[in-house]
């Protein structure tokens, strides 16, 4: 199974508007949130990228940019 937070860092790069409110300062991330981390990151690892893609059905490449855009959007609303 893939990683939920993959499905949704597609989700996010596809319809960011829909969630807007993950990069409201004054709205902390869900609780639970950076324990989902250690499978998303395992995910989108050389090794399991394309099979994770695959769960999705989606290609690999906008699966990665996909994942980018959320890490970048979680790192600032972190200060990081």
């Amino acid at each position: 199974m893939a990683a939920p937070l993959v499905a949704l860092a597609l989700d996010y790069y596809r319809d960011p508007l829909a969630y807007r409110h993950l990069a409201e300062v004054e709205r902390p991330l869900p609780r639970g949130f950076s324990a989902l981390l250690a499978e998303f990151c395992s995910a989108l690892s050389s090794a399991r990228i394309a099979q994770t893609a695959a769960q999705l059905v989606v290609d690999p490449d906008e699966t990665g940019r996909g994942c980018t855009v959320l890490r970048a959007t979680c790192a600032a609303e972190s200060g990081g």
